[in-house]
């Protein structure tokens, strides 16, 4: 199930929507050791495919050396996304299995939800 979710996790970065959420649980659940082994098993996928997508476009980056432009919004992005990832990293040991499952349930449930109300935010 794993390898599958890993596969599923390249759909799920090129754009279908809906896989990552399943990928999620499919990690989770068949993941031995529970939801801590589970995030550290995803988070090398993720990096990994991230790393893969920006050396692809690494050439449409900005490569002007003007020091007044503000820096080029992937290297914004990377840069909170390493401190994301650093700052999950060093918190997750101190929480409880069960607390980390009550956490992604309720992420899940809001992503399903944001997905499921119209771009206006209101049901129709």
């Amino acid at each position: 199930w794993l390898v599958f979710a890993s596969f599923l996790t390249g759909f799920a970065k090129a754009g279908v929507t809906g896989l990552g959420p399943l990928v999620t649980v499919i990690f989770a659940r068949a993941t031995p050791g529970g939801p801590k082994r589970a995030l550290a098993l995803i988070q090398p996928v993720l990096v990994a495919s991230d790393a893969a997508v920006f050396w692809r476009y690494r050439s449409e980056l900005s490569r002007k050396d003007d020091a007044r432009r503000p820096p080029p919004l992937e290297l914004v992005l990377l840069a909170w996304t390493l401190l994301g990832v650093g700052l999950g990293q060093m918190s997750l040991g101190q929480f409880a299995d069960q607390t980390v499952r009550h956490v992604l349930a309720f992420v899940l449930l809001v992503l399903l939800a944001s997905k499921a109300l119209p771009a206006g935010g209101r049901p129709s």
